[in-house]
């Protein structure tokens, strides 16, 4: 199996109750989402769930990392009918906003939650679009990219910097692959 190295790493950032590591999560905290890294704790922007100081079951799940885990299962080949896949949807049918990654505290000083923007809305609709998610993301999301555009049709985020959203070359790139699919 080609692939069988990034499932290994795919069952521990999903903190997937098969995973025998001992930074895997007990099955009562599996939810079907993503964090980001099991390795590198300082580039997950989630909130803490219960868990000992330093165990990696702190990190929840939260929908920029959901939504890329979801799009490594699919490009690694598991079936849309594979019970990953299946717990990945329904965490984000479970977790619908569009306007922000949900996941991610309100609060958390580094404002992931607006700095991820465009980011948010490019890898949610290009997850939509592979699972044929029906219901009203498309118009939401029009919506609320078409708010945000600069008389020169370029998009910027102003609190993006960390992530390079400030950058309308990036931004508005990533409002192109939101817009793209969501108009499809």
């Amino acid at each position: 199996m080609p692939y069988r190295r990034a499932e290994a790493f795919l069952r521990w950032a999903q903190k997937h109750p098969s995973e025998r590591r001992i930074e895997a999560a007990p099955p009562d905290i599996y939810d079907g989402g993503f964090f980001a890294s099991p390795v590198v704790a300082g580039v997950n922007k989630s909130a803490p769930t219960p868990g000992a100081p330093g165990d990696l079951t702190l990190f929840g799940s939260y929908a920029t990392a959901t939504c890329d885990g979801l799009l490594a299962l699919l490009a690694a080949g598991i079936s849309r009918d594979d019970e990953r896949v299946r717990a990945a949807v329904r965490w984000l049918r479970a977790h619908p906003e569009l306007a922000y990654p949900e996941g991610i505290p309100q609060d958390h000083p580094a404002q992931w939650r607006r700095v991820l923007f465009y980011y948010h809305l490019s890898v949610r609709a290009e997850v939509y679009q592979r699972i044929e998610e029906p219901g009203p993301w498309r118009e939401e999301m029009v919506r609320l990219l078409a708010g945000r555009q600069y008389e020169d049709g370029s998009f910027a985020n102003p609190y993006g910097a960390a992530n390079k959203e400030d950058d309308p070359l990036l931004a508005t790139a990533m409002a192109v692959q939101a817009l793209t699919a969501a108009l499809r």
